[in-house]
């Protein structure tokens, strides 16, 4: 067989010796390169694009509909439809996407709103400043640490991984790190289904386990750098995800998430050994390992998470005096003992929108495909919540803003609307994630640049609306369907979940009581709510007077509810801790939409704005 030598220019130079004929993007998902293919290498999404500096194959049809012919012109081609055929120099425009949250949402009952660790001691050493009980306890206090204990939360989402090592001793708590990072089964698929049919029906399972457990190691590693700790310091990890992810975690068969009648392997609370979850299988260590309960296939562990955080804000403002009446749910098990004082409904908005809403002691739960927009996925010049994404935009008519110097760029748009934009961390622009693109969306729909159909004016439609001349970043047409079809969604599912609950328990009646809504997704923290009002993402109600002072943000709920096991389990043990997670699975009452009658057809009245 001939073969031909290529050579890459990624993080770094890479030269190979490869088969005629191979596929570019297997070249890369073999040797580990850092590239992800949004679309699971389909040639739809346009992300996987490399330059080709000699050797370039001819460009397909897929090449010249993403890139256009001038970029491909200048040698760009999509790997996931090059094939090498002659000896070639390519240069990937890779970049390690670090997540960055600067507005991470803390508990109030174990930090102080703004910072959880102090540094204005006379030795500059950390200090807790807030502690379980509200009492201030100096960490640094005498040098005794035998009652010091450090624990790690994780959660393992489709697009982001997020870790958070926290310690604990005699009685506080304080976050001592926090480290991000990208979940690099990007490079097999943006999705959860497409990294099933990956592990499924393509073979990948055990390299789809490899890079999650590669992913883990450093930000453990990179948590234990940041403060000074060592891996035989950890008593515990406790890791929560989709069900997709955590399966994918442990070796679990994902066939049966990826077919009728959508059945896990298991979705039972597990307490397990370091090593039995693949990671650091060298380690001596022998932490135990908690993974979350998840309620079914598409209603994971990151929601029970959610779910269990709310419960504990509930527990901490019942104690303050900020709820009265509150209820306890009675049940058989004596360790069921969940406090509640009001109906609340948790929506998180990522790649699988997944909501709940627990009224009257019971839970209601379903999922739906919003897509990867939530993250950045999908739009033409998307990018994850890194540094120089635009994260919010307002558009306004030129001459009547306010004065504001906060924004990164204000240009006046080409039918004389000024146009202003803020980024990650101030950065230069970059590309646009999440929250900026809703933001954007909704403002040009209030400003009548999108109709009601979801179609862009003119001098629009044709070019887009430009973000950064100089880079060619913009926003276009088709970067706005896909707004629709994600909002259309969420919309569809929240007012299926507040229908459906009221048919099958007749006592609800969430118009009549004062509900409390729960948003999640680490883009959230980013947001302006009252900006996104125009897309009609939501269902009115929850914009009503009664509603809207009560929509909360929570950021990483998934990861929060780590942190408050951790907690529960240094007061109560293990046992009563994981029997409280079993407690809360045992109460969901899920809601399947793809069987419900009418569905389609609100789905489709959503997609207008």
């Amino acid at each position: 067989m001939n073969r031909i030598t290529i050579k890459i220019k990624a993080d770094k130079s890479y030269t190979y010796t490869v088969p005629y004929g191979k596929k570019l993007s297997d070249v890369i998902r073999n040797n580990r390169i850092p590239v992800g293919y949004p679309c699971a290498g389909r040639g739809i999404c346009g992300k996987c694009r490399v330059l080709f500096v000699k050797g370039a194959p001819l460009a397909t049809s897929r090449d010249l509909a993403l890139l256009g012919e001038s970029l491909c012109a200048e040698g760009y081609r999509l790997s996931c439809m090059a094939i090498l055929k002659e000896n070639a120099e390519i240069i990937v425009e890779s970049r390690e996407d670090i997540v960055v949250d600067n507005n991470a949402y803390r508990l109030p009952f174990l930090f102080e709103k703004k910072s959880c660790i102090s540094s204005d001691s006379d030795d500059g050493s950390m200090r807790l400043v807030s502690s379980i009980n509200g009492v201030t306890d100096n960490a640094n206090e005498g040098d005794d640490r035998k009652s010091c204990a450090y624990k790690i939360g994780i959660d393992i989402g489709t697009t982001t991984i997020e870790a958070v090592l926290m310690e604990l001793k005699d009685g506080g708590m304080y976050e001592a790190a926090r480290s991000y990072s990208v979940n690099h089964q990007k490079s097999y698929g943006a999705d959860v289904i497409s990294r099933i049919e990956n592990a499924s029906i393509h073979g990948k399972a055990k390299e789809l386990r490899r890079i999650v457990c590669n992913d883990l190691e450093k930000i453990i590693t990179d948590l234990l750098t940041k403060s000074g700790k060592k891996l035989s310091d950890i008593s515990l990890c406790v890791i929560s995800g989709n069900t997709t992810m955590l399966h994918l975690l442990l070796g679990y068969d994902c066939s049966g998430l990826g077919k009728y009648p959508y059945k896990a392997e298991n979705l039972d609370a597990r307490v397990l050994s370091l090593q039995k979850t693949g990671l650091f299988p060298e380690s001596q260590n022998d932490c135990q390992v908690v993974i979350f309960p998840g309620f079914s296939s598409f209603v994971g562990a990151d929601i029970l998470s959610g779910i269990y955080e709310i419960i504990n804000l509930r527990e901490y403002e019942d104690k303050k005096g900020r709820h009265i009446q509150a209820d306890t749910l009675n049940a058989d098990d004596k360790n069921d003992n969940i406090s509640l004082s009001k109906p609340f409904m948790l929506i998180d908005l990522g790649t699988n929108g997944e909501m709940a809403l627990f009224v009257h002691g019971k839970i209601y739960c379903l999922s739906t495909a919003a897509g990867p927009v939530f993250e950045g996925g999908g739009i033409r010049d998307g990018i994850a919540s890194v540094k120089g994404a635009i994260s919010n935009a307002v558009i306004c008519k030129d001459g009547e803003e306010r004065s504001d110097n906060s924004c990164v760029t204000s240009r006046v748009m080409e039918n004389g609307y000024r146009l202003k934009l803020w980024t990650i961390e101030n950065g230069d622009i970059t590309g646009i994630c999440g929250s900026g693109v809703l933001e954007l969306t909704s403002e040009l729909v209030r400003n009548k640049m999108v109709d009601a159909n979801g179609l862009l004016a003119e001098p629009f439609f044709e070019n887009g609306i430009i973000l950064d001349e100089e880079k060619n970043i913009r926003f276009y047409q088709e970067d706005i369907r896909k707004v629709q079809l994600a909002k259309a969604a969420v919309f569809t599912a929240a007012s299926f979940l507040l229908d459906k609950s009221r048919v099958l328990d007749s006592s609800v009646n969430i118009h009549g009581e004062k509900m409390d809504i729960y948003l999640a997704g680490g883009f959230c923290s980013k947001m302006n709510l009252a900006r996104l009002r125009s897309l009609k993402m939501f269902p009115e109600q929850l914009y009503d007077s009664r509603y809207v002072d009560n929509i909360r943000i929570l950021g990483n709920a998934s990861l929060n509810g780590t942190v408050c096991f951790m907690q529960k389990e240094s007061a109560v043990g293990m046992e009563k801790a994981v029997n409280e997670l079993s407690a809360i699975k045992k109460r969901n009452n899920e809601i399947n939409l793809s069987m419900e009658d009418g569905f389609d057809d609100k789905y489709y009245e959503a997609l207008n704005f």
